[in-house]
């Protein structure tokens, strides 16, 4: 998807990507997890290891453990198979240990991500994030290595689908909160990194692609004030000093999202006439700001000419012509896009309008004629 077919959109789709991408994620890995889940694996020393030399992998393992056996007694109650073999407990000697389900990998995962968001009477975190990073990565280590050993490619099946939407996930996030504060150069080298991970297989093309959508949304929320800056940080940042010298650096990063430098040089072009766009809307829309009576006293003065044509189509009252004003806003806008968008369609949407408009003046005076006739006729009745 390119670029500037996604600022046409609105900008606005990280969010609604966010979603999609959480319920892909277990839709499209449960499948593979389900039959994985109906394996086992033999206990070596390396797993026994992982329990014997941090015991918060076997916290984490039994946090696990009581959440597969409430799905199972809820599946049971349900009347539904289990969701997968049963996950034992530890034995307190582990050289008795001699087999595993693959579930129980799978849930002392989740265990640990419990441990890092539960809160001890003390109000601090059972497992810092940093240790749970740590020990997640060691088990990521071991259950890759386990599903290169089971007989069926279900696990690793399972495994990867999960991480590439995580991926995903993550990079879109890094767009979607970091873009912004970082520098042009940071933003290049990061692309470039990932096109690299592309062509190694670390990670798909998709990954990439989130990094840019986020980032589109880091512009979106500054553009149409979802973000706590000032009011006119749209236009400071993205409107009509977008491509002035003491803006560069924003023109750059947002270049440096693309390869082809006339689909950047496109796709600014979008971002300045959509930050004017939102600017004029804030500017006209909102009551009460001071601002907008002085936007709409230019547009529509208090005498005048375009005061007597308003008040002639029975436009009177200031609110509606504040609205009248919005109106001429949003058309003149629309203009605009629409000539960044295709300039021969612009030029065809004008002679349209210019036809109308000599269409329109032909019926006035018709109906001008017609009411000079009548009023004549009433003046000369005896």
């Amino acid at each position: 998807m390119r670029l500037g077919q996604t600022t046409r959109l609105g900008l606005q789709n990280a969010y609604e990507l966010a979603d999609q991408l959480h319920a892909e994620r277990i839709t499209r890995s449960a499948p593979f997890y389900a039959e994985a889940h109906q394996q086992s694996i033999p206990a070596t020393d390396r797993l026994r290891k992982l329990f014997q030399r941090e015991p918060r992998f076997r916290q984490a393992y039994e946090t696990g453990r009581q959440k597969a056996n409430l799905e199972d007694l809820a599946a049971e109650m349900a009347g539904k198979p289990s969701p997968g073999l049963a996950v034992p407990e530890l034995p307190a000697d582990l050289a008795t240990l001699t087999s595993l389900p693959v579930r129980a990998l799978d849930y002392t995962k989740r265990g640990i991500d419990d441990l890092v968001n539960n809160l001890s009477a003390e109000g601090k975190a059972t497992l810092t994030q940093q240790d749970g990073r740590a020990m997640t990565q060691l088990l990521d280590i071991f259950r890759n290595e386990v599903a290169d050993q089971l007989p069926t490619p279900a696990y690793k099946n399972a495994l990867s689908t999960y991480a590439d939407y995580s991926e995903q996930l993550r990079q879109l996030k890094l767009g979607r909160e970091g873009f912004r504060n970082r520098a042009p150069e940071e933003v290049r080298h990061h692309l470039n990194e990932l096109t690299g991970r592309v062509a190694r297989k670390e990670i798909t093309p998709a990954a990439a692609e989130a990094y840019r959508i986020g980032s589109l949304q880091d512009v979106a929320d500054i553009v149409h004030g979802s973000r706590p800056e000032g009011a006119d940080v749209a236009q400071t940042l993205f409107g009509a000093r977008l491509y002035g010298v003491q803006n560069r650096r924003n023109l750059d990063r947002l270049r440096a999202l693309h390869v082809n430098p006339r689909d950047a040089d496109e796709f600014t072009d979008f971002i300045a006439g959509e930050a004017g766009a939102a600017r004029t809307d804030k500017r006209m829309a909102r009551p009460g700001i001071p601002r907008r009576r002085g936007a709409t006293e230019q547009l529509n003065p208090a005498s005048g000419k375009v005061q007597r044509v308003a008040e002639r189509v029975g436009i009177t009252s200031p609110t509606s012509r504040e609205a009248f004003a919005g109106d001429i806003a949003d058309e003149v806008t629309l203009l605009f896009m629409k000539g960044l968008d295709d300039p021969n369609e612009l030029v065809a949407m004008l002679r349209n309008l210019d036809a109308l408009e000599h269409g329109a003046r032909a019926i006035t005076a018709q109906a001008r004629v017609g009411a000079g006739r009548a009023v004549g006729r009433q003046k000369n009745k005896p």
